[in-house]
C-alpha cells in the first residue's frame, strides 16, 4: 500500500506537552486497520514513525462530557516524542517557552515561522510516519489539487437534492460517505494534496456553491463556484430521475473491475463533453469497442449490402469515397442510453449500430438521445 498524507498538523502547544487532536473529518482514515471506532474512553496502541524509529504512542477517543461528536487523540507514551518534538522544532519551540520560567506558554506562532508536522499512513495498520516542513517549504511539498469533474459535480448535486443542507455540515454521514467515494473513483491519478483533495470540507463547500446558483434558494448560498457547476445544475436539476440514475451508474463503477478498466482507458476530446461525465463515456466507448461483436456486426451487414459498409443513418460508404483506405471502415454505435446502462449486463449484437463518423457524433450530442430512426428522419427532411 502506497503511502498517503492523512493531516497536515500546524506546530503548537499541544505537540511539544501531550500529541495531537486528530479532526472529526479524518477519523476513519486514521484508523486504518480492524479496529474501525474507539469507543470513549477508550484506546489502543500505535507508532509515530521518524527515520526508521517507532515511538509508541496512544489513539484514544476522549470521555469527554457534553460533546456531540468523538474526539480522537494521539498521545505520547513516555517523553521520548516530547524530546523528539523539541529537536523537530526548536524555532516554535523556543517560541512558544518563557525566557523567564522555562515553561510552555500558548502563543500564535507568526504565519513567516509556522512549521508543520505532516502525517502519513503506512502498510502497518496504526503506523503513522512523520516529517517536518516548514511553512516556505509548503508549496514544494503540496500542489494544488485538480479542478472538480463532470462526474463528481453529478454526484455532489445527487446528494444536494437528497439531505436538508440547513442540518449538514463536513460532518454529516452523508457528506462523510460522498467524500470517502469521490476518493475511489478511477478520475484523476495525480492528486498532489491528498489530505484536501474532495474531503468532507470541501464536499460540503460544494453543495453550497449548488446553493448559490438555486433559483428555489432565498439566501446567497457559496459565490466561489465554477461554471461547469451552472452547467450541470441547467442539465440535471430540472429532471431528478435522470440525475438519480446517472449518478447511481458512477457510483457503480467503484467495484474493482469495472474502476480498474476506466482507470486504464485513454482519455480523448469527446469524454470532455459527454453529459454523464468520463467514466460512463469510457463504459459506452468500451461497448462500442468491443472487437468480437464489431466484427460480427460487420460481417453481417457486408451479407446484407452486397459486401459493403455503409451508415445506417445516411447511408455513407467509406470506401466509396476514400477508396482502399476506407475499405472495412465504420464506427459503431451502443444504441442503449448511457444513463440507462446494466454495468453487468453483456452487450448483445442488437445492441449495436453501424454509423459513420458524423451521425455517430450527433447520436451522442443530444440529450435524452436520439434514436438511429429519430436522427435518419433529421437527416432526411434537413437535405
Amino acid at each position: 500500500m502506497e503511502e498517503k498524507l492523512l493531516y497536515k498538523k500546524k506546530v503548537d502547544l499541544s505537540l511539544f506537552k501531550y500529541g495531537l487532536t486528530i479532526p472529526q473529518r479524518l477519523h476513519r482514515e486514521f484508523l486504518n486497520g480492524p479496529i474501525k471506532h474507539i469507543p470513549r474512553g477508550h484506546s489502543i496502541t500505535g507508532y509515530l514513525v521518524y527515520n526508521g524509529t517507532e515511538y509508541p504512542i496512544r489513539i484514544g477517543n476522549a470521555d469527554a462530557i457534553g460533546r456531540k461528536n468523538d474526539t480522537l487523540r494521539i498521545l505520547y507514551q513516555g517523553p521520548e516524542l516530547r524530546q523528539l518534538m523539541k529537536a523537530l522544532f526548536p524555532e516554535s519551540y523556543n517560541f512558544l517557552c518563557d525566557p523567564v520560567s522555562g515553561e510552555l506558554r500558548k502563543r500564535k506562532i507568526p504565519d513567516d515561522k509556522t512549521e508543520y508536522l505532516y502525517i502519513f499512513s503506512t502498510a502497518k495498520p496504526y503506523h503513522y510516519r512523520i516529517t517536518k516542513v516548514a511553512a516556505p517549504d509548503q508549496k514544494q511539498v503540496i500542489a494544488k489539487n485538480p479542478k472538480w469533474h463532470r462526474d463528481e459535480l453529478i454526484l455532489a448535486l445527487d446528494l444536494y437534492f437528497k439531505i436538508d443542507l440547513n442540518k449538514s455540515s463536513p460532518e454529516h454521514p452523508n457528506v462523510i460517505e460522498l467524500s470517502e467515494l469521490l476518493n475511489k473513483l478511477p478520475i484523476h491519478s495525480n492528486r498532489p494534496n491528498q489530505e484536501k483533495f474532495c474531503n468532507p470540507n470541501g464536499v460540503h463547500m460544494k453543495l453550497m456553491n449548488f446553493r448559490a446558483i438555486d433559483p428555489n434558494y432565498p439566501g446567497k448560498g457559496l459565490q466561489r463556484g465554477g461554471k461547469l457547476e451552472t452547467e450541470i445544475w441547467d442539465e440535471f436539476a430540472t429532471d431528478r430521475k435522470l440525475l438519480s440514475r446517472v449518478a447511481q451508474q458512477i457510483r457503480n463503477t467503484v467495484a474493482g473491475e469495472i474502476a480498474q478498466s476506466v482507470a486504464n482507458s485513454s482519455e480523448d476530446e469527446e469524454e470532455l463533453e459527454f453529459p454523464e461525465g468520463k467514466i460512463l463515456y469510457r463504459i459506452h466507448k468500451a461497448r462500442e469497442r468491443n472487437q468480437t461483436l464489431v466484427r460480427k456486426a460487420k460481417e453481417i451487414a457486408l451479407r446484407q449490402n452486397n459486401g459493403r459498409l455503409k451508415c445506417e443513418v445516411c447511408g455513407f460508404d467509406f470506401r466509396e469515397a476514400y477508396g482502399e483506405i476506407g475499405e472495412g471502415y465504420i464506427e459503431c454505435h451502443h444504441i442503449i442510453p448511457v444513463s440507462e446502462l446494466d454495468l453487468g449486463a453483456k452487450t448483445k449484437l442488437t445492441d449495436l449500430a453501424l454509423v459513420c463518423s458524423n451521425c455517430h457524433r450527433m447520436l451522442h450530442r443530444k440529450r435524452p438521445w436520439i434514436t438511429i430512426e429519430q436522427l435518419k428522419h433529421l437527416y432526411k427532411n434537413n437535405r
